[in-house]
């Protein structure tokens, strides 16, 4: 589940943390012409992304949101998408041990997955905007 440079973390339960986050977005559509489909969980209006943190000489505590295969209501879009945690699982991720933890790297049930897909358009790259 976790990457070589975040695994010493991930397999401390002192340093795994709670992203909460309303929703996630992911691009859609044709190069150039991208535009947002938000995902949220439905009944939800605040969720948790499952991640991990340390302290950083250079930039203090630090922090990053754990990834794991796309259901069904993400793949048209994206390969992965962020570990959630459902709510009575927060304290479980907070304090289990690496090999519990890692069983949250499921994909979140799809029928949970609330779509919304917006004619709001992507950022373009900083190159793209200076032309």
């Amino acid at each position: 589940m976790a990457s070589p440079f975040w695994k010493r973390w991930f397999d401390d339960p002192a340093h795994r943390c709670l992203i909460p986050i309303t929703a996630f977005a992911e691009a859609a559509g044709e190069k150039g012409h991208k535009t947002r489909t938000w995902f949220s969980l439905k009944d939800e209006p605040i969720f948790a992304w499952g991640g991990l943190w340390r302290d950083s000489d250079e930039w203090g505590k630090v922090y990053t949101g754990c990834m794991t295969n796309a259901n069904e209501a993400i793949q048209p879009l994206h390969d992965r998408m962020p570990v959630l945690i459902a709510k009575e699982n927060w304290q479980t991720w907070l304090t289990v041990n690496a090999t519990d933890a890692a069983k949250f790297a499921a994909p979140f049930p799809a029928s949970q997955i609330h779509v919304n897909a917006t004619d709001e358009k992507c950022a373009q790259k900083h190159a793209e905007r200076s032309r």
